[in-house]
């Protein structure tokens, strides 16, 4: 199936949409800035099985308040299946561990249109995702849910075969408070492939969050180690990959 296209006015506004999420929100003029400086060191294994199914395993753990102090434990499991060239859906679970606070549990689904235009690929990703939240020291283990839904515009340019840069830009908009939007998490990176199933992540996230009494902005610098493994597919069979398409849950 090829590609869909793409005409002028259709990519003008695309690229409207990301401006529009990657620009400061105004209401942070009101508002204390508390800035904080985040560490995220990860790594994933991805199975890759034929017609369109894979299951990723991804670990990644992070260091806050200015990288000085171990927040927590991430691990997500992330099932999703390639429709076509332009469509896919996913489920994923994360696991949270955090430090002095308790566990959280996250599930969410999704699913992903993209479409290429030369050495561009624009990507449109909404999730829906439900988080419930087991605090230290509640003995009758009360827990707190949150429900958000997290449309995310992406660009991704392909500079070379191993090389592919990245944008996107993400509102969390809590569907439990009138659907406002608590907080943006905007993100470029760039992804290495130095080898065939072996890629490095280099990401940085500007995240300003206004679910707080004062606006916290986060600036987030991350690496994460993926592998890829196919299974049964015939070796030597040579087939064209597009650049670095993997679902990204974070």
């Amino acid at each position: 199936m090829e590609a869909v296209k793409m005409n002028r006015t259709q990519r003008i506004y695309f690229l409207g949409l990301v401006i529009i999420s990657l620009a400061s929100i105004t209401q942070a003029s009101a508002q204390k800035n508390h800035v904080d400086y985040q560490a995220w060191l990860g790594g994933s294994a991805k199975l890759d099985f034929k017609k369109g199914w894979a299951v990723t395993l991804q670990y990644r753990g992070r260091k806050v308040d200015d990288m000085s102090r171990y927040y927590g434990t991430y691990w997500f499991v992330t099932t999703d299946y390639k429709i076509n060239k332009n469509f896919g859906a996913f489920v994923n679970y994360r696991y949270a561990s955090v430090v002095d606070v308790g566990t959280f549990h996250r599930y969410a689904i999704g699913a992903e249109a993209r479409t290429k235009w030369n050495h561009f690929i624009f990507s449109f990703r909404p999730m829906l995702q439900r988080q419930n939240q087991f605090f230290l020291g509640d003995d009758e283990q009360n827990k707190a849910a949150s429900l958000y839904l997290r449309p995310r515009v992406q660009i991704k340019y392909r500079i070379n075969k191993r090389l592919n840069f990245y944008v996107y830009g993400e509102p969390f908009l809590n569907l439990a408070n009138t659907s406002r939007i608590d907080w943006w998490q905007n993100s470029v990176g760039i992804k290495y492939d130095y080898r065939k199933g072996q890629r490095i992540n280099f990401f940085y996230i500007w995240q300003p969050d206004y679910e707080k009494k004062n606006l916290h902005t986060y600036h987030i610098f991350a690496i994460d180690m993926d592998f890829t493994i196919k299974i049964g597919k015939k070796k030597g069979k040579k087939i064209k990959e597009e650049p670095t398409d993997d679902i990204d849950t974070n």
